[in-house]
């Protein structure tokens, strides 16, 4: 279920805007880059975590190769590291 204004939840509806206060851990699974979907204006505000990422530097672009595990940012137009 969604809860991104613009993003739709169950059954094709709407979700409503609202704040998720979590007690513990938020646990993102881990894919490689070339698993990622897609960036576009669709999925902007997307985060995931990678495993193979060839480097660490903050807003580059999340490209694959390495062994680096790092989480990702969809900015809209790429995969950026760390976002």
């Amino acid at each position: 279920i969604s809860t991104m204004p613009g993003k739709l939840g169950v059954n094709g509806i709407a979700a409503p805007q609202s704040t998720l206060d979590v007690n513990g851990g938020v646990r993102t699974l881990v894919s490689t880059v070339s698993a990622l979907p897609a960036c576009g204006s669709a999925n902007e505000g997307d985060r995931r975590s990678v495993s193979d990422a060839n480097a660490t530097t903050f807003l580059s672009v999340a490209a694959g190769g390495g062994s680096n595990h790092v989480p990702v940012y969809c900015n809209g137009t790429a995969w950026v590291i760390g976002g």
